[in-house]
């Protein structure tokens, strides 16, 4: 990946890859342990927090999130979502039994809440494994639990010092980008165009939930954070990750003027008010207002130079190398929008786009309050 890529746009600082990384290793590092629990299925309550640790921690809701719909088809998975501007993981499994009274089948999920979503992963094979330990038990025995939270918990939390978990690996999520690219293919460029506008956008699928969650992550990545930054600098917020969400969490979803959430539960895709962009469980986005969010054969063009770049450095580098792609666009994008001078299509293709981004162009100048109009060219022969 030479600094004279062709396909990186020109003319404005570059996005420090490095940089990219030690963020998720400074948040892995500082990120704190808030609290462990246990939600159980029961045949009469239904989802219930069965245990916690500390006690007085606020899990309000955690339940429906915990087990989201449709998990008591699958032996195992995992979630991410958001709780009280807190992040968490649970891991989910199903244990077949002889009991009639408890249906042929013990659920449950063991998880926890920490205040970066970056800091979740290290902790997914202890969770996944406690959880089917948990399950196993028919009386409840949560020392193990408590255990691990002291341990975490004690360990210092600095820039200097290693992940707080066991695993040193940096690696954000479970899924790794190579499955976010191949699923979206050329409709990344909209879901990057939905992320600059700043808007509402809810990916759906059925269960499994955790390559969802994965999702919704991997998204938010190929912004830097500065970036984010001014993206939100107008007091709305800079579209945060609420991953899982379900109907309980409706009032939330209300709340939010902007997020990149996901779901199980296709009713969200009749209650278009709650979203600006909907991406079904194929692919496929669908839009309130569908300007400069279509799939353009410049779209379909630029994904399959990349593509073929990508392959060429390895599915190793592959994340590093979009990171940095679209980091540089957005730059060049916002360095060349807030210049004060009108944007003419000429000289777009200098900027990494073309012709037939020009109404997602327009709607970006609006969006953010830029004095800057986006006008065509014409050659006069």
């Amino acid at each position: 990946m030479a600094e004279e890529d062709p396909l990186l746009p020109r003319g404005v600082q570059r996005v420090d890859v490095s940089s990219y990384r030690d963020v998720f290793i400074q948040k892995q590092n500082q990120s704190q342990l808030l609290a462990i629990f246990v939600v159980t299925f029961d045949v009469k309550k239904g989802n219930t927090v069965s245990w916690q640790h500390p006690a007085q921690f606020d899990l309000s809701s955690v339940d429906f999130k915990a087990i989201p719909s449709g998990l008591h088809t699958l032996e195992s998975d995992y979630v991410y979502f958001n709780q009280n501007d807190h992040f968490g993981l649970a891991c989910f499994n199903r244990y077949s039994t002889n009991v009639a009274a408890e249906r042929n089948a013990r659920m449950c999920s063991v998880g926890i809440i920490m205040d970066y979503y970056e800091a979740l992963y290290p902790h997914l094979n202890f969770l996944s494994a406690e959880c089917r330990k948990q399950n196993r038990r028919d009386v409840p025995d949560h020392s193990d639990l408590i255990t691990y939270f002291n341990q975490v918990a004690s360990r210092p939390h600095s820039n200097s010092n290693p992940p707080v978990a066991p695993s040193r690996s940096v690696r954000p999520f479970a899924t790794s980008f190579v499955d976010f690219w191949r699923f979206f293919g050329p409709s990344v460029f909209v879901l990057w165009r939905a992320m600059m506008l700043n808007l509402r956008i809810l990916l759906y699928h059925q269960v499994p939930i955790g390559p969802l969650s994965n999702r919704v992550g991997w998204c938010r990545a190929l912004l830097p954070e500065s970036l984010w930054q001014w993206i939100g600098r107008n007091s709305e917020g800079a579209c945060p990750a609420l991953f899982y969400v379900s109907v309980a969490d409706i009032g939330t979803v209300k709340s939010k003027r902007s997020f990149i959430a996901c779901t199980s539960e296709l009713i969200f895709k009749e209650k278009s008010d709650l979203w600006d962009v909907f991406v079904d469980g194929n692919g496929v986005i669908a839009s309130r207002d569908s300007v400069g969010l279509r799939v353009t054969n410049a779209d379909r063009t630029h994904y399959k130079k990349l593509n073929q770049r990508m392959e060429s450095v390895g599915s190793e580098f592959m994340e590093v190398f979009a990171v940095r792609y679209f980091g540089n666009l957005s730059e060049h994008l916002r360095h060349r929008f807030t210049s004060g001078t009108d944007v003419y299509t000429s000289e777009l293709s200098e900027i990494g786009l073309s012709r037939s981004d020009v109404p997602f162009l327009r709607r970006y100048a609006r969006k953010h309050k830029l004095d800057v109009s986006v006008k065509y060219s014409y050659c006069c022969c």
